[in-house]
C-alpha cells in the first residue's frame, strides 16, 4: 500500500512522542507559507563596517528628501546606517554606556534569614538587573533615543553630526511617540511607574499648563514600566506583570488609563509588537495577543522555548514583525547561550508556529528598506529573506512519528514530491516502540522512485535542503506488512 507523508502546517513540540505523532516536530530556517513547505530566504551583508558595542534595537525610516536610514543602538553608542550601509557613529556626547549583559543583584537583605546557600547569590528573576536595551522611535524624520542606565532623550536629526539632548526632557527608561505626536517618556523622572508625556508636536515642552498638552500619570502596578506601543486611538504599556491601556481623549483631559490584564505581562522590553492595531507578545510563561482585549496564543513549540530558556538573560528577548509572510518571529537566548541563539516563528495568518536557531541580536521588517535587517553579534547588519546563503546552518524539517500500522512495516520504496529533484535529501528514523531504540538510515537522494530498505511500526522522516529554494509536497512511501513481533 502506498502511504502519503502529509502534515498538516506548523511545529509541534508539546507533550509526548504519541501526542506529537503525525505532526512535523523539528526543524531549522523553514516556513509553512500558503500551502507549501519551503525554506526562509537567506542573508547576505549589507552593512559596510560593523558597530562598536552589543546591538539591542534598530529602527528604520524615510527622511524628507526620501533618504532611507537605520538606527542602531550598542551598549557603548548610537549609529546610522544608510541605504548603502554606510555606516556613521552618532553617540552623544556624555553617553553613559550600557550592561552588555543581565546581572544579579541579589546580595545581603535580599531574601529571607537562612534562606539559599550561604554566600552565593539567589538566583531568580526577581533580582536580575536586565541588559541595557535601547528605545528607538521616530519623530517626523527625526530619532528620538534612550538607554537605560543614560536614561537621556536623544534626538538626531538627518545631516546632523551626532544626537543631542531632547531640551527640557525628562529621563526615562523608554520612549514612545502617539498618533497625535506626542512623546512619551516611560519610567520618567526615575519613577518605574510614572509616564510623563510632552505637548503635542513640541518635544521640548514638558510643562504642563492649561495651554498646552504636557503631562503625567503614576500607572496604579505593582510592577516596573518596560515599554509602550501605539494603537489606533492610543497604546499599551507594559510591565513583567501586566499590560495597560491608555487612550487620546481630549486637548483637556489628554490621555485616560486603565488596566487590561492583570497576568499578561512582557518578558522584555523589546518584546511586543504592533501592526495594524493587533498587539503580540511573549511574556514569561506564554504569548499574548490584544485586539481590543487581551487574550492568550495557544503556542504548540512552548515547551521547546520555555524548558530550553536563559532566563538570567531573558532581557534580551527581541521580536519583529515580517509583514511579507504574516508571522511574528521572538529571538531568545537558550539555556547554553548568553546571547539570543534561538527563534520561535507564529504565522498570524495560518495560525501556527516553527522554530529554529539563528543567533541574531536585534532586528527591524522590511519598510522601508526592501529586505527586514537584522543585526548579529558580529556588528554587522544582515539583509535578511534574500539568496540562499546560511553561512552552513543546516536547513531541515522533521516530522513524526507516523505510526504505519499494528504491526512491522517493511517500507521498500518512496515516490517525491518535490519542485525540482535534489534540492532535498532524505533521512528516515524507524522504531518498533516509541520508547525503544531509534534505527537511522539515510541520507537517501530522491530519484522518480527511490528504493528504501527500512522496517518498523513508527517512522519519522527529516527532509534537507541540498540547494535551492525547495518546495516540499506530501511524498509518498510504499509498504508492506512484515509481520508481528
Amino acid at each position: 500500500m502506498s502511504v502519503a507523508f502529509d502534515l498538516p502546517p506548523g511545529m509541534y513540540s508539546n507533550g509526548t512522542a504519541f501526542e506529537s505523532a503525525g505532526r512535523w516536530t523539528d526543524g531549522n530556517l523553514v516556513r509553512f507559507y500558503e500551502g507549501t513547505k519551503r525554506p526562509v530566504g537567506g542573508w547576505r551583508q549589507r552593512s559596510k563596517t560593523p558597530v562598536s558595542g552589543r546591538p539591542s534595537s534598530i529602527v528604520t525610516w524615510r527622511a524628507n528628501d526620501n533618504s532611507v536610514y537605520s538606527a542602531i543602538g550598542t551598549t557603548t553608542g548610537l549609529y546610522v546606517m544608510t541605504q548603502g550601509g554606510t555606516m556613521t557613529d552618532i553617540t552623544p556626547a556624555g553617553f553613559t554606556p550600557g550592561r552588555a549583559d543581565a546581572t544579579l543583584a541579589a546580595g545581603y537583605g535580599s531574601a529571607s534569614y537562612g534562606a539559599g546557600v550561604y554566600n552565593l547569590p539567589i538566583v531568580n528573576e526577581q533580582n536580575i538587573v536586565g541588559a541595557s536595551v535601547w528605545s528607538l522611535e521616530i519623530w517626523g524624520e527625526r530619532l528620538n533615543a534612550v538607554c537605560e542606565p543614560d536614561e537621556v532623550i536623544y534626538e538626531w536629526t538627518p545631516g546632523d553630526p551626532q544626537a543631542v539632548p531632547v531640551a527640557n526632557a525628562p529621563t526615562a527608561r523608554a520612549i514612545l511617540a502617539t498618533d497625535q505626536r506626542i512623546l512619551l517618556a516611560i519610567g520618567a523622572g526615575g519613577d518605574p511607574r510614572r509616564v510623563e508625556w510632552c505637548d503635542q508636536e513640541d518635544n521640548t515642552n514638558w510643562t504642563p499648563s492649561i495651554t498646552n498638552q504636557a503631562g503625567g500619570f503614576n500607572v496604579a502596578t505593582p510592577n516596573q514600566l518596560l515599554t509602550g506601543v501605539t494603537v489606533p486611538g492610543g497604546g499599551l504599556l507594559f510591565t513583567e506583570g501586566d499590560c495597560h491601556a491608555f487612550r487620546y481623549l481630549d486637548a483637556d483631559q489628554v490621555f485616560g488609563f486603565s488596566e487590561v490584564s492583570s497576568g499578561a505581562g512582557a518578558v522584555s522590553q523589546n518584546a511586543v509588537q504592533e501592526f495594524d492595531g493587533d498587539v503580540l507578545w511573549m511574556g514569561p510563561e506564554g504569548f499574548w495577543r490584544y485586539l481590543g482585549y487581551v487574550q492568550p496564543i495557544a503556542c504548540d513549540v512552548a515547551d521547546r522555548i520555555y524548558t530550553d530558556i536563559n532566563r538570567t538573560q531573558i532581557s534580551k528577548v527581541w521580536s519583529f514583525h515580517n509583514a511579507s509572510f504574516g508571522e511574528v518571529w521572538w529571538f531568545y537566548p537558550s539555556s547554553s547561550s548568553i546571547e539570543c541563539d534561538r527563534y520561535a516563528a507564529y504565522s498570524y495568518r495560518e495560525r501556527h508556529w516553527t522554530t529554529g536557531a539563528l543567533s541574531r541580536l536585534c532586528g527591524a521588517n522590511r519598510s522601508p528598506f526592501s529586505v527586514p535587517l537584522m543585526v548579529a553579534a558580529d556588528g554587522q547588519v544582515y539583509d535578511h529573506e534574500t539568496g540562499d546563503n546560511y553561512d552552513g546552518a543546516r536547513v531541515f524539517l522533521k516530522g513524526g512519528p507516523v505510526t504505519l500500522g499494528s504491526g512491522i512495516y517493511d517500507i521498500q520504496q518512496m515516490q517525491p514530491d518535490e519542485r525540482t529533484l535534489g534540492d532535498l535529501q532524505v533521512f528516515i528514523d524507524a522504531q518498533e516502540t516509541v520508547m525503544g531504540p531509534v534505527y537511522s538510515y539515510g541520507p537517501f537522494t530522491p530519484a522518480e522512485w527511490t528504493d528504501l530498505r527500512v522496517s518498523g511500526r513508527l517512522i519519522s522522516v527529516t527532509f534537507e535542503r541540498v540547494a535551492g529554494d525547495f518546495r516540499l509536497g506530501a511524498p509518498l512511501f510504499d509498504v508492506a506488512f512484515g509481520g508481528e513481533r
